[in-house]
């Protein structure tokens, strides 16, 4: 059984654990250096940041239980635009992860079923995000929830470049 509920701050070390299993079964075939890859996962899942984000006003995570075990989550950083996203009322879908073993549950669709009601009683009018450009797997889903292609963009992550595609989605009352 699922269930998903905000995370607050007693979540910090799960939110880390997750982060960081998550993020590795997904990405670490992209890497050519798994130091930098290790070196990501301590900068970006780290306790400390966890905890500073989880403490901040425009940042809102959920986590999902299957069976009471923990196994994905999802962050939305509330009022985040960005050079490639024009608002009004913008949110952006920072993270939604699942530890792959659970992915074939329907525990991301929830994940993003309940961020999406929660930001469409916000008011938001426009959420976007950023993927990978080989991750087909999260490309679907999100054309799948109706989210478009709009621009694309290179970052540097340690010493390897890598490309993303920015999505976007127009909220209406019907978006989940």
């Amino acid at each position: 059984m699922i269930n998903i509920r905000k995370a607050d701050i007693d979540d910090v070390i799960t939110i880390s654990k997750l982060g960081r299993i998550t993020f590795s079964d997904t990405f670490e075939s992209f890497f050519n250096d798994k130091n930098d890859l290790l070196d990501y996962l301590e900068d970006i899942f780290s306790e400390k940041r966890i905890h500073d984000s989880i403490l901040k006003a425009e940042s809102i995570y959920w986590i999902a239980f299957y069976d009471s075990i923990p196994v994905g989550y999802a962050k939305v950083k509330l009022d985040f635009t960005s050079q490639l996203i024009i608002p009004p009322k913008t949110c952006y879908l920072d993270k939604i992860y699942v530890v792959k073993k659970f992915i074939s549950k329907g525990i991301g669709k929830e994940l993003h079923k309940i961020l999406m009601q929660e930001i469409i009683a916000l008011k938001y009018q426009r959420i976007w995000l950023s993927v990978l450009k080989e991750n087909q797997k999260a490309i679907n889903f999100y054309h799948k929830k109706g989210y478009q292609k709009i621009s694309q963009y290179s970052q540097n992550i340690g010493s390897q470049k890598f490309d993303f595609f920015v999505m976007a989605l127009n909220l209406d009352e019907k978006a989940t």
